[in-house]
C-alpha cells in the first residue's frame, strides 16, 4: 500500500462500493488456540483484531466510510477467527461491524464482571499435576497479574495463601504456611521459589506422595 488511501465520502462509499482499505494486507489468521472463545480471551482477541484493522488503514470512527464489500470482508475475517460459542451468538448477522458489536455485547465484561470472572478463574486454578511445577507457577502468576490489573483486592498474604492451598498437597501446604508464619517478612516470590525447588522433579499425577518444603 503506497500511502494511506483517501477516505471516500459516505455517498461514494455506498453508491460506488469503493474502499480506501488495503484488504490485500489484512492479516488476521490466528492459531486455533487464539480464536475467540468467550469473555476469558476477549481482550486478547479484540486487541489482535484492532491491530489487523489498523494495519490496513482503518481508524476508530471510520464506520461511516465502510462499503458493503468492506463489511463482508470484515465479517469473513471475524468468522474465521472465532469458536463455536461466538459463532452461535452472531448467527444471522452479515455485516462485520454488527458482528463486532454483538460479540462486544456478549463478551466484553464491565469492570465488576471482569473482576468476578478473573477471581473465579484464580480460585479454581489448582495444580492437576499434568503440567510441570514451573509451568503451573507461571500460569498462576499470570492470573495474579491479571486480577491486579483489574483492581481485584489481592494483597501478598492472600496471594500466598491461595497459591499454597491450590498446589494440592496438604502436607506441603501445612508446612509451608507454618514457615510463612515463622517468617512474617516472607514474600510471595520466596514461596514460589520454594515451590519450584521442592517440586522440581515432580511430573506425577494427582494422588502421589507428599513433598516437604525443604526451606520450611
Amino acid at each position: 500500500m503506497n500511502g494511506k488511501r483517501k477516505r471516500p465520502t459516505q455517498v461514494t462509499a455506498k453508491k460506488l462500493f469503493t474502499t480506501y482499505l488495503d484488504w490485500d494486507s489484512f492479516n488476521l489468521k490466528l492459531e486455533k488456540e487464539n480464536h475467540l472463545t468467550g469473555a476469558d480471551n476477549w481482550h486478547m482477541w479484540i486487541t489482535m483484531v484492532q491491530i489487523a484493522l489498523a494495519a490496513i488503514g482503518y481508524e476508530d470512527g471510520d464506520r461511516e466510510y465502510l462499503t458493503s464489500i468492506d463489511e463482508a470482508r470484515l465479517a469473513q475475517g471475524i468468522i474465521s477467527n472465532i469458536g463455536e460459542g461466538p459463532l452461535a451468538a452472531i448467527e444471522g448477522i452479515r455485516e462485520g461491524t454488527a458482528i463486532l458489536d454483538m460479540l462486544m455485547q456478549y463478551y466484553s465484561p464491565g469492570k465488576h464482571a471482569r473482576q468476578v470472572d478473573l477471581f473465579s478463574q484464580l480460585w479454581h486454578f489448582s495444580w492437576d499435576r499434568k503440567t510441570t511445577a514451573s509451568d503451573y507457577m507461571v500460569a498462576f502468576r499470570r492470573l495474579i497479574r491479571l486480577n491486579r490489573e483489574a483492581d481485584v483486592d489481592l494483597d501478598q498474604n492472600k496471594e500466598i495463601k491461595m497459591f499454597v492451598q491450590r498446589v494440592g498437597d496438604q502436607d506441603w501446604a501445612t508446612k509451608m504456611m507454618a514457615w510463612v508464619r515463622q517468617n512474617p517478612s516472607s514474600t510471595a516470590e520466596q514461596v514460589y521459589d520454594i515451590f519450584a525447588f521442592d517440586f522440581r522433579d515432580c511430573h506425577c499425577h494427582k494422588g502421589s506422595g507428599a513433598v516437604q518444603p525443604s526451606s520450611a
